[in-house]
């Protein structure tokens, strides 16, 4: 399976996937991005790539979650504005200094904004640091990893994703299963998640201008906001879940089975 786009930076990864590739009868590739990248190698022919889509458990984000108990838990003040990120600090690649410059931008223009970054990593000190030269270091809430996700998402207004390069996102899924609207970057397999204008935004990458003024938007516009969130929910349960992932593999191992020379179809 080829799960994201960081094979074309592995050159131990790439060849070990033109070793084995001749003896795939196929190969799941989790995003159309994902494909074409495996097709733009020559490791496959076009018709032993398949795409199926992550599939996500929603159940957890159908349960009843306070969100005024959990803005508390925070130290979120209630009636504020809040946009967040879920996403490890491992790397630069997840965008978190855009993430920050346009939470500067926002905050010029809704001053009571607040924001939160969950997840941990090496270099979350150097974000940390970053906001505080920005001087929103006040306004940004670092909550390090979490296991309460859907809590975290549920206080949201939101929910935003600044990859410079991505697979396909569970976090993106995990926003729409929390119904919120989600902007996102445009690159990789975030534009099979999130349709324009219908359950989020995106934004090019590496542009906080860009993602500032899309965040606004939302946020000036609650109605809309909350209407691209439940479309986003009702999305994720249909098209996105995990029994919807079964199905697809198990009709593609059926349509391999079929191909079997000599076995009545």
């Amino acid at each position: 399976s080829r799960r994201d786009l960081g094979f074309k930076r592995k050159a131990l990864y790439r060849a070990l996937f033109r070793l084995t590739a001749g003896d795939c009868c196929r190969c799941v590739a989790v995003c159309r991005a994902v494909a074409e990248q495996a097709l733009a190698e020559g490791s496959l022919p076009p018709d032993r790539i398949e795409v199926i889509h992550n599939g996500l458990d929603v159940s957890p984000f159908e349960e009843r979650i306070d969100t005024r108990e959990a803005r508390r838990s925070l130290g979120v003040p209630t009636g504020a504005p809040l946009v967040g990120m879920v996403a490890n600090m491992n790397f630069q690649i997840k965008g978190h200094r855009h993430f920050l410059e346009a939470a500067r931008l926002i905050l010029k223009q809704i001053p009571d904004a607040e924001f939160l970054l969950a997840g941990d990593g090496p270099l979350r000190d150097s974000f940390q640091a970053f906001a505080g030269e920005l001087g929103i270091d006040g306004r940004v809430h670092f909550l390090g990893t979490r296991s309460d996700t859907p809590a975290v998402l549920s206080v949201l207004d939101v929910s935003v994703l600044c990859s410079t390069s991505e697979g396909m996102s569970n976090v993106i899924l995990e926003s729409m299963a929390a119904g919120k609207p989600v902007v996102a970057t445009r690159v990789g397999g975030n534009p099979e998640l999130v349709t324009e204008g219908v359950t989020g935004l995106l934004v090019p990458p590496a542009d906080p201008d860009s993602l500032a003024e899309a965040v606004l938007s939302l946020l000036r516009d609650p109605h809309a906001a909350r209407t691209m969130g439940a479309t986003a929910r009702e999305r994720v349960a249909t098209e996105f879940s995990v029994a919807a992932m079964v199905h697809k593999h198990e009709r593609l191992y059926e349509r391999m089975v079929n191909e079997i020379p000599g076995r009545r179809q």
